[in-house]
């Protein structure tokens, strides 16, 4: 399964949701191809926000590879499902969709959850370092369930 994780700057929760997931689906030797996208190109060939890797640091994962991209409509031709992390990302991912049938591939990632839940992931950007942690803890989560419920299933 190809899984794109998509925030609006891809910096913060989106690569911290692909370098988690990596990890997890690398421990189980699955095959995978999962990235990241934000639907802002504000930040794009730039790395991951600084508290982001010191906070997926002192879990292991290493940020540093990180570039960020910016969403497009080739995304929707190569992956098969894109997790969005807010409702405004939602939205913006929606006008992006280059037809009705991609909007399909679209998904809030707290849906992992639940299937019909659309709560936003905090977007830690606008708050201090120690937000960080509770993001990663909300996301690895997710992370968890994702491979638990569908990536092994789909190998």
């Amino acid at each position: 399964m190809k899984i794109l994780l998509v925030c609006i700057g891809n910096i913060c929760r989106s690569p911290m949701a692909e370098y988690i997931l990596k990890s997890k689906i690398d421990t189980l030797k699955l095959p995978h191809n999962v990235a990241s996208a934000g639907v802002e190109g504000h930040h794009v060939g730039q790395g991951a926000n600084v508290n982001a890797i010191q906070t997926a640091k002192k879990h292991g994962i290493n940020l540093l590879p990180h570039k960020a991209q910016q969403l497009t409509k080739l995304h929707f031709e190569e992956y098969d499902k894109i997790y969005v992390f807010a409702n405004d990302v939602m939205q913006a991912a929606i006008n992006i969709a280059p037809t009705e049938n991609s909007k399909q591939k679209l998904f809030f990632f707290t849906s992992i959850n639940n299937s019909k839940c659309t709560d936003d992931i905090i977007d830690p950007w606008y708050f201090d370092a120690t937000i960080y942690a509770k993001v990663y803890n909300q996301i690895e989560e997710l992370c968890e369930l994702l491979v638990e419920n569908d990536l092994k299933n789909y190998a």
